[in-house]
């Protein structure tokens, strides 16, 4: 895609910063997996740079989105059909719960007393 003016930048970024604060994203995290600063990315969604191919690829997949959507021709992704990423917090929450469940079993196995042997069992003291 090729921004041709100053009017079309603005309009990419629009839709650019829209779609990323509709799916929650900071914009540290995107630029981050963008590879450019956050002030660049910032400044592509206030329309004041353009983005390159390889940037625009890049935060079309992050978000989604087929890049021909961003053209200056079409109209905004529809917001409502994008997917929602789980918050952060939802997600400390079930790897929390994940790690919680896993110590219930160890903490199971342990707790659980182990078989006399046959020969007497249970521990042997000197």
């Amino acid at each position: 895609m090729r921004v041709a003016s100053a009017g079309q930048c603005a309009d990419l970024g629009r839709k650019l910063g829209s779609v990323r604060r509709y799916l929650g994203f900071a914009r540290a995290a995107v630029a981050a997996r963008l590879g450019v600063s956050r002030g660049s990315l910032r400044r592509i969604e206030r329309g004041r740079r353009a983005p390159t191919a390889a940037e625009l690829e890049g935060l079309a997949s992050l978000y989604e989105v087929d890049p021909g959507r961003f053209e200056p021709d079409r109209p905004a992704p529809d917001l409502e059909s994008l997917p929602r990423p789980v918050r952060a917090g939802s997600r400390r929450v079930a790897a929390f719960r994940q790690i919680l469940a896993g110590a219930e079993v160890a903490l199971g196995t342990l707790a659980a007393p182990a078989p006399a042997s046959a020969a007497g069992g249970g521990f042997r003291v000197p």
